[in-house]
């Protein structure tokens, strides 16, 4: 335990610390849970103090995220990490990086440098740099930039889906493609009913076909970006706006998410961002409050190579740790990159310049509503659904980041879609605004982008919403953790319809609730699964036999999956089953067979696969699997964090996170969130009492 201790003493820094660069001293205090309050004179030196604190606590998470960005992984993990880093080099982003940091406003530069000065001030060695005996590279206002694009590639490069829906169209009828590539669900504000199912094309694609060789892989996506609402006053107890946002990411230990309180001129702005990128993302300072979920965007296109000689060669060198250099051939044409195995050009928007800076920031010293939209409607980042709540007691949902123009089902890489098409609203009559992933702000559904995930969510919460003019942070903490599922009921009544006596006799008593160790809940997810499965397997047989990677990755096929069911026509069910109700009896048989217990949410840390540091990793939560409900939990993914504030009381609001603020995983402060998010208990928003200070000073080059 001695030596414990002292490694925990070397990386928490106490006392007094030293950064160049600094304007003057800056005082900092930390509560009980590690959570640091930072008190400067100015912006540049608050950046340059957020920095050190990001590389004391975070700082090989850090590392491991800008490696990733730039393809270098194999530099710490050796060959097990280079086919991730040959495909993650396929788009240049390091070389981008470059020239966005070239191009970034100089006001932006100079917080970003300030940042660079004070992470490298706390950058050490962490345990896991000496487990793996690796050297550290100081940081560079680059390393932010790569860890930004690679978030937004994460979020808005949907290059599977551009493959999977240009090879649906080469291989299927058009009426059939569009149909399994429906825009939206009956959940959506556009769409009243599932789609009619285009029976002569499927008549004619079914004689063409017998039974499917390979079954296709389907993913059943989980969706990255969260849930978020806010309501307005007159249906709050306290009078006052309450804005509730879960962010729904890969879950991992340490926790991506890192809580800060900045304070410095007339700016008092607490939240949570992601260590290496300065923004807090989701938080409040003295007037307003804001929250985000992602709006999946059609970000790629693919072009035709139609001239070779404009097809140029790019070597890319790899050093993998304890193994030999290897150097892989890239091609690349037009701006973009050569998919060779198909001849295609990758097109990426957020490649064009200006398409990445960090003013939405300046969330930080809005002091309204009106405010927080000009910061949303000027920043360059990725597509975000932005709501907002400010003292005044208004509310808002606006559309931050670029948003590329789409027509004809294709994305113009140099347009953006116009302001006049995205419908910013301020104080709607029914006091609530939601937003779940969904692209109701767009006024024409066409440039919305595509491949939206089901808007199931935003329909469950604002039906929950619209029950109440009494809400409270408590209440509106407890909707974050609604497991209802609606859209298994459906699936439900075609077992029951089947008459398997065991089956309906378990059916029955369900809840149509994801209630922990639900049995019920996980058979329904399965038998959908196996339904969907076998009909897309063998419909999309075709788009095998064009492509044999083919992957459909749909994030909603619910609409058309549930047509075919509901109609259940003989000239469309899928060899070799001799009627709709032989598929549903063997999809019933099937999900019975596959794993009833609960889904666990494992919080993995990057070395915590081996025997030796499995300690690394955080208590796992045992739950049932619930992608499709508002808890949304699922293929790893789940909220990274939980908030729920009013502009006004914020002394009131709610926050929980898995893990902690450290990531070190001797330190107190690795895991001492993650009780509460375990749990569901809660912790405030605010940072607590402090029980340590301390001040940092200016280098010793910076004596004038």
């Amino acid at each position: 335990m001695q030596g414990r201790d002292s490694f925990v003493r070397k990386q928490m820094l106490f006392g007094k610390k030293k950064i160049n660069g600094l304007n003057a001293e800056v005082d900092v205090t930390e509560d009980k849970f590690g959570v640091a309050c930072v008190f400067a004179s100015c912006e540049v030196d608050a950046f340059a103090v957020w920095g050190f604190l990001h590389a004391r606590d975070r700082f090989f998470q850090m590392d491991l995220m800008r490696k990733k960005a730039a393809g270098r992984l194999s530099e710490l993990f050796g060959e097990g990490a280079l086919e991730l880093d040959k495909e993650q080099r396929f788009i240049d982003v390091a070389k981008y990086s470059h020239d966005l940091w070239r191009d970034l406003p100089v006001a932006q530069k100079v917080l970003l440098e300030a940042y660079t000065q004070g992470v490298n001030a706390a950058a050490r060695h962490t345990v896991e740099h000496r487990i793996l005996r690796v050297d550290i590279e100081p940081w560079r206002p680059t390393d932010t930039i790569l860890i930004m694009l690679d978030l937004f590639k994460a979020l808005a490069f949907d290059l599977d889906g551009a493959l999977c829906a240009e090879t649906m169209k080469e291989s299927l009828p058009d009426d059939v493609s569009s149909f399994l590539m429906p825009d939206a669900d009956i959940w959506s504000e556009v769409v009243k009913d599932d789609p009619a199912v285009p029976l002569d094309a499927f008549r004619e694609l079914r004689s063409s076909l017998s039974v499917a060789a390979n079954k296709i892989e389907v993913k059943e996506e989980v969706s990255k970006g969260s849930n978020g609402w806010v309501i307005a006053g007159n249906l709050c107890c306290s009078g006052n706006p309450i804005l509730a946002n879960d962010m729904h990411l890969p879950l991992s230990a340490p926790n991506l998410w890192h809580r800060i309180h900045l304070q410095y001129k007339d700016v008092n702005v607490t939240g949570i961002a992601i260590p290496g990128v300065p923004i807090v993302l989701s938080g409040a300072n003295d007037w307003l409050v804001w929250g985000m979920t992602n709006l999946p965007g059609h970000t790629v296109s693919l072009e035709e190579v139609e001239n070779q000689s404009r097809v140029k060669e790019r070597l890319e060198t790899f050093r993998v740790l304890r193994g030999r250099e290897q150097t892989v051939a890239y091609y690349d044409a037009n701006g973009g990159h050569v998919l060779r195995e198909r001849n295609k050009i990758v097109q990426w928007f957020f490649k064009k310049e200006a398409s990445v800076d960090f003013s939405l920031h300046d969330l930080a010293k809005a002091k309204s509503v009106e405010e927080g939209v000009a910061v949303a409607r000027q920043s360059a980042c990725a597509p975000i659904n932005l709501l907002l709540a400010d003292v005044k007691g208004n509310i808002a949902r606006t559309i931050a980041g670029r948003v590329p123009y789409r027509e004809s089902g294709h994305v113009d890489m140099e347009r953006e879609v116009p302001s006049e098409y995205i419908n910013t609203v301020i104080n709607p009559d029914s006091g609530l605004l939601v937003s779940a992933n969904d692209p109701v702000l767009l006024k024409d559904l066409s440039m919305a982008g595509w491949n939206h995930p089901s808007s199931y969510r935003r329909h469950r919460i604002e039906e929950k919403l619209r029950e109440s003019d009494k809400w409270d942070e408590n209440s509106a903490f407890e909707l974050q953790k609604d497991k209802k599922i609606e859209l298994l009921d459906f699936y439900r009544e075609l077992a029951l319809e089947s008459g398997e006596a065991e089956i309906v006799l378990k059916l029955r008593q369900w809840s149509g609730f994801a209630a922990k160790n639900d049995s019920v809940a996980v058979f329904l997810s399965n038998f959908r699964s196996v339904l969907h499965q076998e009909i897309l397997s063998f419909y999309l047989a075709p788009c095998v036999e064009r492509d044999p990677s083919f992957q459909y990755v749909w994030r909603n096929p619910e609409p058309a999956m549930r047509a075919l069911l509901k109609e259940r026509h003989d000239e469309t069910v899928p060899i070799p089953y001799k009627s709709w109700n032989d598929l549903i009896v063997h999809a019933l048989r099937e999900a019975e067979k596959r794993d009833g217990s609960s889904f666990y949410a494992e919080f993995i840390h990057p070395l915590g696969r081996s025997k030796w540091l499995k300690f690394f990793n955080l208590m796992p939560w045992n739950e049932t699997n619930n992608p499709d409900c508002v808890c949304s939990l699922g293929n790893g993914i789940g909220a990274t964090e939980r908030l729920v504030i009013s502009p006004i009381n914020q002394k009131d609001a709610i926050f929980v996170m898995p893990g902690g603020q450290s990531g070190n995983p001797f330190s107190r402060h690795y895991r001492d969130h993650h009780k509460y998010w375990i749990t569901g208990k809660t912790l405030s928003f605010l940072a607590g009492n402090p029980v340590k200070r301390w001040r940092i000073y200016r280098g010793h080059g910076d004596e004038k």
